[in-house]
């Protein structure tokens, strides 16, 4: 689920480009009444096509932690009269593109020239809608290949699942979360993730929040099939939770992601968590069956932790009798 955050923008007309505008529309092609004269009609010449010179995007490569551009451009189709393709070309050399028409692409240049409301191309809102799809395309595309991007300036949550989170130095599982959400401004050092109701078994949230090397918090996305790795940089900001014990606030994380198989013994405790959550959309606490509810739905993230708790005290025991000599 995203919320776009990067459209509110203060348009400035730039003569240069405006000037290309007009040249397209001037040259005999496929007439578009003008708005502002009736009388007069307007064309295009797909020729000058190339002059265009549309403002690049950017995007978020989680697994080389740096921002890589998106360039963008709009060029006759190979293959089809009367369409054209808006096309993406991406880092690894992906492209996403998206046909329309030449009819709706000289109407879009006639309301840019003759209007007052946008002077760019690429802010119209058609491309804007279109630049989102394509990014949103690629996005989930690339997670086919274990490789995560992010929007700029775009919150995004993952829903669907439940979290674990890791303890790296007693190899043992000592929290759960419900859901996490992600956000990378233009700033991309100032990256933040929100891990929410976070539920301990033996820890306490200063502990957890206060140590970022030792814990790693991961998540099973049951919708798409894939687990998350959430590596903390710096000690999270507690934050106050209505259900769990806490929110977690991190800034500079890592993420990672790979699929997981129906074989991963995590997914059936995983399942039979998530068939809980409906206990806690809307809770109503003076319910005189709200806490009963309440220790159904804690328990099934309880058996997760006690179930890495025993596995944990298993393989020690094995290590320890496999290290005696006969």
């Amino acid at each position: 689920m995203q919320e776009d955050g990067a459209c509110q923008l203060i348009i400035k007309a730039i003569p240069k480009q405006i000037s290309v505008y007009k040249e397209l529309l001037e040259v005999l092609r496929m007439p578009v009444a003008n708005p502002t004269n009736p009388s007069e009609m307007d064309y295009i010449d797909l020729s000058l096509l190339e002059k265009l010179k549309i403002e690049p995007q950017f995007i978020y490569n989680f697994n080389k932690n740096r921002k890589e551009k998106i360039e963008l451009l709009i060029m006759q189709h190979p293959s089809r009269e009367g369409l054209l393709l808006y096309q993406a070309k991406f880092p690894n050399g992906y492209i996403h593109q998206v046909d329309f028409s030449v009819q709706h692409f000289e109407e879009i240049l006639s309301e840019i020239v003759h209007g007052k409301d946008v002077k760019k191309l690429e802010y119209h809102p058609f491309f804007l809608e279109k630049t989102q799809l394509l990014i949103d395309n690629f996005i989930e595309s690339a997670k086919e290949e274990d490789l995560l991007f992010a929007r700029l300036d775009t919150k995004t949550a993952i829903l669907n699942g439940l979290g674990i989170i890791f303890d790296k130095k007693s190899g043992q599982d000592v929290g759960t979360f419900e859901h996490f959400g992600f956000l990378v401004p233009n700033n991309v050092e100032q990256r933040e993730c929100l891990i929410y109701d976070i539920f301990f078994s033996t820890r306490t949230n200063e502990e957890v929040a206060s140590d970022s090397e030792r814990y790693l918090y991961k998540f099973y996305d049951l919708k798409e099939g894939f687990i998350y790795f959430i590596e903390p940089r710096k000690p999270a900001n507690i934050l106050q939770s209505d259900i769990g014990s806490c929110h977690f606030k991190m800034t500079g994380m890592n993420f990672s992601m790979n699929k997981f198989t129906r074989e991963d013994p995590y997914v059936p405790m995983i399942e039979k968590a998530q068939s809980t959550k409906h206990i806690m959309t809307d809770p109503d606490r003076d319910d005189p069956f709200f806490h009963e509810e309440f220790e159904k739905f804690k328990k099934a993230r309880m058996d997760i932790i006690r179930t890495s708790k025993d596995q944990h005290k298993k393989e020690k025991i094995f290590s320890e009798f496999a290290d005696i000599e006969l």
